[in-house]
């Protein structure tokens, strides 16, 4: 749908009220340029030039921030292929303090717009679920298109503006980068395989012991004080996995409630609602899973003998277990 800049939408954009700043030249100034900048991106708005009209606004929008240049600057964002730019400014401009402001009833129409037109969008935005194989997670550093993503946050889908997009990950010296064409609305699913020259060596050298790597008899048994530090480390990495997946779940059903009257929620809210469920039951399996690990720690270090960990650096079967957190599955894993 072409937006047309009408008179009266002009002028209720360019309305930049007095009371929004103190009575000064230099105010007055800064509201002169915001208003000829607001004049100059609606201009190249209505003329399809829209980057053009997206620059100018963003500038306005930064010098007063008043939900009619907001929300002129997200319609602008979203024409350029910018979904989640634009939403974050529709959803800032539904936030923004009017009350000080002489015209409130057309500031208070643009933020009703502002949230109308985001409903419409949220469903367009596509996302980016990565995975990583081969490697730990938090060993890895993410980026998309050269902006980091924590490790902590792969749980859930990357929201991503459509087009072509570079998932990149760097542990050490490999680099897997992979690149993938999302269209509006799609949910991609990019895996990123790490095969490991860190493991391939790791694995050379426990194939090919020293003479004082040999482990005699006695020690080939030992292995109890390992366990016991892998099981606190899967115990606490249980826990932090629950509390952020919880932290999610809360977010999620936060913006699921703007969407949300009396328990009836609009299409918009489902999304958000799903990811609240499934962040929910994450998080309370990945608490289990915490639980779990600090009892076999606990288990591990009371049954262990005083000199067990001198033993278990050369014993050939090494204990290993982690915790294992993925969409579809949350438990423990290793070898004994």
């Amino acid at each position: 749908m072409r937006w047309t800049v009408t008179a009266f939408a002009l002028s209720g954009l360019l309305a930049l009220n007095a009371v929004a700043l103190a009575q000064s030249e230099s105010d007055d100034a800064t509201r002169s340029a915001a208003r000829t900048l607001g004049k100059e991106g609606l201009s190249a708005y209505d003329a399809g030039d829209y980057p053009a009209a997206a620059q100018k606004l963003a500038r306005a929008y930064a010098a007063v921030r008043v939900p009619t240049l907001g929300l002129w600057l997200a319609r602008a964002l979203a024409k350029t292929g910018k979904l989640v730019e634009a939403s974050e400014r529709y959803g800032e401009v539904t936030r923004l303090e009017i009350s000080k402001l002489s015209n409130v009833e057309v500031q208070t129409e643009a933020q009703a717009k502002a949230k109308r037109e985001r409903a419409e969008l949220l469903p367009r935005i596509p996302t980016v679920r990565i995975q990583i194989e081969g490697a730990d997670p938090d060993a890895v550093q993410i980026t998309i298109d050269g902006t980091p993503v924590p490790s902590e946050l792969l749980v859930v889908p990357r929201s991503v503006n459509p087009g072509q997009r570079t998932i990149e990950g760097k542990r050490g010296e490999e680099v897997v980068r992979k690149s993938v064409s999302v269209e509006e609305g799609q949910k991609e699913q990019v895996v990123l395989t790490f095969h490991g020259r860190q493991g391939a060596a790791t694995l050379a050298k426990k194939k090919s012991p020293t003479a004082t790597e040999t482990p005699g008899p006695k020690e080939a048994s030992a292995g109890w004080p390992t366990l016991t530090w892998v099981g606190f480390i899967a115990g606490g990495a249980g826990v932090l996995a629950g509390s952020v997946t919880g932290v999610l779940s809360l977010s999620a059903t936060s913006r699921a409630r703007e969407y949300c009257v009396n328990d009836n929620c609009a299409p918009p809210a489902n999304d958000d609602i799903d990811s609240a469920k499934t962040m929910g039951t994450v998080s309370t399996v990945s608490f289990g899973v915490g639980i779990v690990g600090i009892g076999v720690g606990l288990a591990a270090l009371l049954t262990s003998s005083p000199d067990s960990d001198a033993r278990t650096d050369t014993a050939p079967n090494q204990t290993s277990l982690a915790p294992i957190v993925s969409p579809d599955y949350v438990g423990l894993g290793g070898t004994f």
